[in-house]
């Protein structure tokens, strides 16, 4: 529920045309910032550790989640919220934070 409320929040801080603008820019940085993560915590798991492979999907899906509400805080104090680069960053962080929800989702279905 807390995540769902900071991926609202971020939504309702986002500026619409210039989020177009960084689109595909904010898909690639989302789909990195979440598969690396859940890769190489799986990898790990599974090397390291020894773990089954469903369980080491399951610890790297809980690092696929980002830090979106520090994001928020940090662009809104430097005021760099409505920038190119700030949009960027919260568009990507809302997309790799939808992609880790769906993840942890498919996993629990699992």
């Amino acid at each position: 529920v807390g995540l769902l409320l900071l991926v609202l929040e971020a939504g309702l801080d986002a500026d619409l045309p210039m989020m177009r603008t960084v689109g595909p820019r904010g898909v690639a940085i989302a789909l990195c910032g979440t598969c690396l993560p859940v890769c190489i915590a799986a990898g790990l798991g599974r090397a390291v550790l020894g773990l089954d492979p469903l369980a080491s999907l399951a610890a790297g899906c809980t690092l696929a989640p980002s830090s979106i509400g520090i994001a928020l805080n940090v662009l809104r104090a430097a005021d760099a919220l409505n920038t190119p680069i700030g949009q960027l960053i919260i568009a990507s962080a809302v997309l790799d934070d939808v992609i880790a929800l769906l993840l942890l989702t498919l996993l629990q279905a699992l």
